[in-house]
């Protein structure tokens, strides 16, 4: 695995499309692998790791599972 670019809160955000304080809120609720290291006292991931976490993590895919079948039921 290469180590890829270091990723902050609101590059993850960005890259899900989500606000910065859901993120924040996932972090605080062990929903993301631990950070690489902290940067001036923020963590900061490989990107590699994140992208590895979006393919495989289960809770992650669950969301974006019940995000398509909302979508579905509404017709977009």
């Amino acid at each position: 695995m290469s180590i890829g670019k270091i990723m902050s809160i609101k590059d993850i955000a960005n890259r899900l499309g989500i606000e910065a304080n859901l993120l924040r809120v996932w972090i605080h609720r062990g929903k993301l692998p631990q950070p690489t290291m902290y940067l001036s006292n923020s963590p900061v991931w490989y990107s590699d790791i994140i992208e590895h976490w979006i393919a495989n993590d289960t809770w992650y895919k669950s969301l974006q599972d019940k995000k398509m079948r909302s979508k579905l039921k509404k017709g977009q």
